[in-house]
């Protein structure tokens, strides 16, 4: 079974928001193993590019594990939010922690809002605490995955 990596947290600037979402984080009592692309890039192994009209290069803000040392995933977006790019984001994280035989360790997948932000397009709305699509009639899930992405506002 693959390891997943460890050096410095991040390597790259992390702006207020992330800050704001770190010390969520720490105070909900995880860990943080990856803060910024750059940083979840290299714990989950993903490359820095993509190929011509792909998503394998984007990633998640965090990776931390919680109290009961399971994975988490999970991005920070203030402003009008991009729904499909989140998506995009978690779903490549998922897919590289498969791609590492870790799929087994990740508890849940996170959307940290800012309070007030605003969700595009406009048919994603927060339901019962998750992204909820409502021209489909269900919860949003993870591309090739059944996980949900669970809404946490800050």
């Amino acid at each position: 079974m693959c390891e997943l990596r460890e050096r410095p947290v991040t390597t790259k600037p992390v702006n207020i928001f992330e800050k704001k979402a770190a010390k969520f984080l720490v105070d909900d009592g995880r860990s943080i193993l990856g803060v910024g692309d750059d940083g979840v890039r290299w714990v989950l192994g993903i490359p820095k590019e993509s190929r011509p009209r792909t998503y394998e290069a984007m990633a998640p803000d965090f990776v931390s594990v919680s109290s009961g040392h399971k994975l988490i995933l999970s991005e920070a977006k203030g402003g009008t939010i991009d729904v499909f790019e989140v998506r995009k984001q978690l779903s490549n994280g998922m897919a590289a922690a498969k791609k590492k035989g870790r799929a087994g360790d990740v508890q849940r997948f996170e959307l940290i809002m800012e309070q007030g932000a605003e969700l595009k397009p406009k048919k994603f709305i927060v339901k019962d605490g998750y992204l909820f699509d409502t021209d489909e009639g269900k919860t949003v899930t993870l591309k090739d995955f059944d996980n949900f992405i669970m809404v946490i506002r800050l």
